[in-house]
């Protein structure tokens, strides 16, 4: 019997967003504007000083990373999960979140790069819907189309339109299903490994930058031979 998908709760003006540092540390310049946005649209937000942990290049120890990301879903004054930064590091704290707390406490989580670890493995393990938007360190740099896309996202229950400029159609047709996916690069990190996402059913979308050709190509062959695009109802590369 297939799991229904967690939906979580949509916000409303006066709550709390925590902000989580599941990866690298973060920049604070960048951070400050970022959350000046949040407060902006209308949210408190909660910190602790223990986001501003710094250990090697990760924001504190895998432990402390995983406690906050813990802590924040078992929380019920806090009603959503934005992540400071990606970098790298969300693979590392993977094996030690309370899924069964979290599957018990939907809320809304956001991120993108790194954080792709995150997303796929909560609806793996949780079947909870995440969001793949910015991180508090790019909100505060993103033009406003991308601001008033993620305030329409958390706060209504409107689906999404997703645009995509300039794009090539490699096969056309329609498809449904759930989207799933990510980082390109972060995701190939989970294969082989107790996390390793299932797409089957569903319509894959891949983001990642600065990568040269042949490294793509490497990315996606290893996907292909994973069986990562068997079964899948669409794909879209960004």
């Amino acid at each position: 019997m297939k799991i229904k998908p967690l939906i979580p709760p949509r916000l409303r003006m006066g709550d709390t967003i925590g902000i989580v540092a599941p990866a690298s540390h973060f920049d604070l310049k960048k951070f400050n504007r970022g959350m000046a946005v949040l407060e902006s649209m209308g949210f408190n937000t909660l910190v602790t000083e223990m986001l501003f942990n710094k250990k090697g290049y990760f924001a504190g120890s895998d432990l402390e990373r995983a406690e906050m990301v813990n802590r924040y879903f078992a929380d019920p004054a806090i009603k959503a999960i934005i992540c400071a930064r990606g970098g790298y590091g969300s693979i590392r704290i993977l094996s030690s979140l309370d899924y069964k707390a979290i599957q018990k406490n939907p809320k809304i989580f956001v991120g993108f790069s790194d954080v792709s670890a995150l997303l796929s493995t909560l609806y793996l393990r949780c079947r909870l819907v995440t969001f793949h938007g910015p991180t508090v360190t790019t909100l505060g740099n993103s033009d406003d189309r991308t601001k008033d896309s993620l305030l329409s996202m958390i706060t209504s229950g409107d689906k999404p339109k997703i645009v995509i400029k300039n794009g090539i159609t490699i096969k056309s047709g329609s498809a449904s299903g759930p989207v799933l996916g990510g980082n390109l690069n972060t995701l190939c990190h989970l294969l082989g490994t107790p996390f390793q996402p299932d797409f089957k059913g569903c319509i894959l979308f891949l983001e990642d930058k600065g990568e040269v050709p042949y490294r793509f190509d490497r990315m996606l062959s290893q996907m292909k031979l994973a069986g990562c695009f068997n079964g899948l109802a669409g794909l879209i590369n960004c």
